[in-house]
């Protein structure tokens, strides 16, 4: 139990990583358009990368094929918070409200 305790934060911090990363991806590809910024300033960073056409587009599949799973997860985790508050702010406590189910 102590185990799965100390791993739960880390899949966390994971899956927000791997959710962040996923939306660095938009851009368009390199060569693409007159400049190598995004419209809200952000740097292109497939470009600056150097990736073929090939590469670019093997990204953007992988990103396509996490995408259900990255947004699971996040629905799930906003569940979980959702239901720790009701547990930390409800008038009675339950040691059930704050197990963990993975």
């Amino acid at each position: 139990m102590m185990k799965q305790l100390r791993l739960f934060p880390i899949l966390i911090t994971l899956l927000l990583v791997l959710s962040s990363m996923s939306y660095g991806q938009d851009g368009p590809p390199p060569g693409d358009g007159p400049q190598d910024d995004h419209a809200d300033g952000r740097p292109n960073l497939l470009a600056e990368l150097g990736l073929t056409r090939e590469q670019i587009q093997q990204i953007r599949r992988m990103n396509q094929e996490r995408r259900p799973v990255m947004m699971l997860a996040q629905h799930r985790l906003r569940e979980a918070n959702r239901a720790l508050d009701m547990a930390i702010y409800a008038n009675t406590v339950s040691d059930s409200d704050f197990q963990i189910s993975l």
